[in-house]
């Protein structure tokens, strides 16, 4: 994860291997990203997805 000022986190580069997708690993990822954000009073969370299947 990126800060990119003070009220912005990104979070980046993520990727679940293609065998381990549809198990919830995506979604528990995000939920941490955003327990760190708020932990740390960011009040966005950026973030970037792609459909690379």
């Amino acid at each position: 994860m990126t800060p990119r000022d003070n009220a912005t986190i990104q979070l980046r580069q993520m990727t679940v291997r293609s065998d381990y997708r549809g198990k919830g690993i995506g979604a528990a990822i995000i939920e941490f990203a955003e327990e760190v954000a708020r932990k740390n009073n960011f009040s966005l969370l950026m973030m970037h997805a792609r459909n690379n299947r």
